[in-house]
């Protein structure tokens, strides 16, 4: 790839080998395990030089939390459908289709994989990511309290953590499709553990 014609951010970051380079470290990562990841084997797939990823991320912990920041927060949109029954299905299907995904189960590997990790940069983004998701819900379930659907936000969260739990075990442990009758029982099953 020739660096000179990549266009070029404000801060001085070629946006299309940047690009490249996520795009290529996130396919290697649903192939093979993190710790064989290097940049001699992301740079030869990706066609860029490895001084070049030295050069822009220093190490492998930094460019993965930096693929893992970039596409981590844009995986579930946030929503507000007006009631607790249309909140809680958008979020069950917008988080099942995620889940089918190969980027969903290649982060969610990764969540697993390395939730307590000596890799100080993972484990970093490992907690904003949680943390993140967290307040997504936690804004949901007030807004649920505030409309009296619910009377409790832990109620909420178990409901959530339910559903999430069951897609998760399904996709990633078992290797299975999350079905849309899947889907439904689980709507109704985490609405009536946050209702009762």
């Amino acid at each position: 790839m020739n660096e000179a014609k990549v266009e070029k951010r404000s801060r001085g970051r070629p946006v299309e080998v940047t690009d490249v380079v996520f795009r290529t470290t996130l396919a290697l990562l649903s192939q093979v395990p993190i710790n064989s990841l290097s940049f001699e084997l992301i740079a030869g797939t990706a066609g860029v030089h490895k001084t070049t990823l030295y050069r822009r991320w220093g190490d492998m912990d930094t460019l993965i939390a930096g693929v893992l920041d970039h596409v981590g927060s844009k995986h579930v949109p946030m929503f507000d459908t007006g009631s607790l029954e249309g909140d809680v299905r958008q979020l069950v299907r917008v988080y099942a289709r995620y889940f089918r995904s190969e980027l969903g189960k290649t982060i969610n590997r990764l969540l697993i994989e390395h939730r307590f990790s000596e890799n100080n940069e993972l484990n970093g983004w490992i907690d904003a990511h949680f943390e993140h998701q967290h307040d997504r819900f936690y804004q949901i379930a007030s807004r649920a309290r505030q409309r009296k659907e619910i009377r409790s936000v832990d109620k909420f969260m178990f409901g959530i953590e339910l559903a999430l739990g069951a897609m998760l075990m399904e996709s990633l442990m078992m290797d299975k499709e999350i079905s849309k009758t899947t889907e439904n029982k689980l709507i109704r099953i985490s609405i009536n553990a946050m209702t009762e």
